[in-house]
């Protein structure tokens, strides 16, 4: 075989190898493309929530319909950094709180949670929260959104009220608790 034969062959496979990369990269945007939507339906389904711009955000921050359970939930993760730490009191109310509402130990909504736990709050998710609680105001029946509302609050308080305060009885509530309370329950007030 010739050199401009064995050149040809190699030149060949680079612009084979080439197009092929490139058609994968294709795909790999188109697949992107489609989960996105998928997530954003997946979210609107379960949440009511329509709004692009609130579900774009939800997207960004990779939540999907199955980790949204754990994400309504993210009002307790705020109640318990409320004082600047996590004790062992409030994160074993916040997790009991997410079984009770049925989110189960081995899922990716439980660890999603749990995770977030540890981390505590951030801003990006407390304003993605605000936004998606504006949504449920704007989407809700209003019985649907007060039940709700009691809800998140009765869990929050619950969070609040685990560390215990002075042995136990008085000012079980701080006021950093207190305040993040009222922040979250008028988030939810029509």
């Amino acid at each position: 075989m010739t050199d401009k034969g064995i050149f040809s062959q190699r030149e060949a496979a680079f612009e084979a190898e080439y197009f092929n990369r490139k058609n994968a990269e294709q795909v790999d945007k188109l697949k992107a493309v489609f989960r996105k939507k998928a997530d954003k339906e997946s979210i609107s389904k379960i949440t009511g929530v329509t709004d692009d711009k609130v579900l774009s955000r939800m997207v960004e921050l990779q939540l999907n319909g199955e980790l949204m359970s754990a994400f309504q939930l993210y009002p307790l993760v705020e109640i318990a950094w409320a004082d600047g730490k996590l004790d062992d009191a409030e994160a074993a109310a916040v997790l009991g709180a997410a079984e009770k509402r049925g989110l189960a130990t081995d899922s990716k909504a439980y660890s999603y949670l749990k995770e977030r736990l540890a981390a505590g709050p951030s801003n990006d998710l407390r304003a993605i929260w605000r936004m998606y609680a504006s949504e449920l105001k704007a989407t809700l029946p209003a019985a649907d959104l007060e039940a709700f509302r009691k809800d998140i609050v009765e869990l929050c308080k619950a969070v609040a009220e685990a560390s215990g305060g002075v042995l136990g009885r008085a000012f079980t509530t701080s006021g950093s608790e207190k305040k993040a309370l009222a922040d979250i329950e008028k988030a939810l007030s029509a």
